[in-house]
């Protein structure tokens, strides 16, 4: 059983062997792109922080 995708709007659709390299082609873009952002914005030092277990909330730093 094979999934088929089609766009209407783009043209893309998934059961012929263009449609599906168009298809990983956008999908690899995507991910070289979410990559690039990773890389570009510094992790945040709240990140690491344990998790609150009463309320599963992270802890926030407040100002002042």
């Amino acid at each position: 059983m094979a999934l088929v995708f089609e766009s209407l709007a783009e043209k893309i659709e998934t059961s012929s062997v263009n449609g599906k390299l168009k298809f990983h082609i956008f999908a690899a873009l995507a991910e070289f792109e979410r990559n690039l952002i990773r890389e570009r914005i510094p992790p945040s030092p709240l990140a690491n922080l344990p998790i609150d277990a009463d309320n599963d909330e992270k802890h926030v730093l407040r100002d002042g």
